[in-house]
């Protein structure tokens, strides 16, 4: 009896979850959509935009600012 009523919470929990995640990609996705006639660089990711091409070059000690000159 109590593991069936732990089943529905972790059940419920993980749909609540996932319904979050999903709101928040469309959240995303509709500020990608408002500035998106701004021209720049293409982002590298979709939820991280520009963070994994930061993080390359402060991994081979780059400056960032050379990469926005770049751009």
């Amino acid at each position: 009896m109590i593991l069936e009523w732990v089943s529905y919470i972790v059940f419920y929990l993980l749909a609540a979850v996932f319904s979050a995640f999903l709101a928040y990609c469309l959240y995303v996705h509709h500020v990608h959509q408002k500035y998106d006639h701004i021209p720049g660089p293409p982002r590298d990711s979709f939820l991280l935009g520009h963070v994994p091409t930061f993080a390359r070059a402060m991994k081979s000690d780059s400056l960032i600012h050379d990469l926005f000159v770049q751009w």
